[in-house]
């Protein structure tokens, strides 16, 4: 009787390890703002994609705005535009001062990541993409993990790019 319910109990536990949990994962497609941060050459420059939905009854004109007024307490704002796509928003915010520092042999860039996305809510999904120069041997600051910084050497022609 006993060994009858210890090979019962046995065979009830090789059946729960072999049974495969399986749980049904469901998809979030939740739309997310995607910033792009162009370094290639002497265009620098911010890209901000925003799904057509999010704008409410906001004008494009109006969010262009209010996202350069934003960027424009950091940064030198040069030329501006926007973009009516498909399904969002383009807007691209060409930036004239974004190298900070050229000492030590590199050029230095700091982008806080507050200043750049702060216009948006804490809990809006956003997406960044760094685009840059191929030319480039780029390193990343990883010291801070509230801001963006990326470093180069220059070269006898960085000058020329910059």
């Amino acid at each position: 009787m006993k060994k009858g319910i210890l090979t019962l109990l046995l065979f009830f536990l090789i059946a729960m390890i072999t049974i495969p949990l399986t749980t049904k994962a469901k998809t979030v497609n939740q739309d997310k703002v995607e910033v792009e941060i162009g370094l290639i050459g002497s265009d620098h420059h911010f890209v901000y994609k925003i799904p057509k939905h999010l704008h409410k009854d906001m004008p494009y004109a109006e969010m262009k705005n209010g996202i350069q007024a934003s960027l424009a307490n950091h940064w030198k704002i040069g030329e501006t535009r926007y973009e009516a796509n498909k399904s969002d928003v383009a807007y691209t915010f060409y930036i004239q001062d974004l190298f900070q520092e050229k000492q030590d042999g590199q050029l230095k860039v700091a982008i806080p990541y507050r200043h750049l996305v702060g216009m948006f809510g804490e809990q809006d999904p956003i997406q960044l993409r760094i685009l840059a120069s191929k030319l480039s041997k780029w390193t990343v600051n990883t010291k801070d993990w509230t801001a963006l910084g990326f470093m180069e050497r220059l070269a006898l022609w960085s000058p020329l790019l910059f």
